[in-house]
């Protein structure tokens, strides 16, 4: 289907995503909007509820390793797709990334297309600061209104300290 091969890491897909300007802009404004809110934290678990590449969590990172005042006791991402073994590759990739970085490091999967999505599936920690990344997803959803009220409730029980939406009009 089209949502499935736009979340693909088809070769075409990621050299269109990377020629675009505004991927990018969106990208780098989600980061610093999660930054400004969970970056003084000591453990961030990161949902992406529709991870493609992952490769802005590169730069988020980044960040993280280079702030001294607080050091980081874990990063954990967990990411929401349809294929697991898509799924699987990426955090691969950014774990071998959070290690050359010295980053404790947590990557979880959640298959999953959105439509019923529980909040015990992401396996919350009591101390941990949650902020939701969501990019082109939402949208999706429209179709279903149950679905969508449906997941809204779910994010509102995680509690996140931020969510980062993007979406186009």
């Amino acid at each position: 289907t089209i949502e499935e091969a736009f979340l693909s890491l088809h070769p075409a897909l990621m050299e269109c995503h990377a020629k675009l300007p505004f991927c990018r802009i969106t990208q780098f404004t989600a980061i610093q909007a999660i930054l400004d809110n969970v970056g003084s934290a000591k453990r961030i678990h990161l949902i992406d509820l529709g991870i493609k590449c992952g490769t802005q969590w590169s730069v988020l990172m980044q960040a993280l390793a280079n702030r001294h005042e607080c050091p980081l006791e874990l990063l954990k991402i967990t990411a929401v797709g349809p294929s697991k073994e898509m799924i699987e590759e990426i955090g691969k990739q950014l774990s071998s990334f959070a290690a050359s970085l010295n980053i404790p490091f947590a990557f979880r999967i959640v298959v999953s297309d959105l439509q019923n999505v529980d909040q015990y599936l992401f396996q919350l920690a009591a101390n941990e600061v949650v902020a939701i990344y969501s990019e082109l997803r939402m949208a999706s959803l429209l179709a279903w209104p149950h679905h969508l009220e449906s997941l809204l409730s779910t994010i509102k029980k995680l509690r996140p300290r931020v969510m980062v939406m993007i979406e186009i009009e």
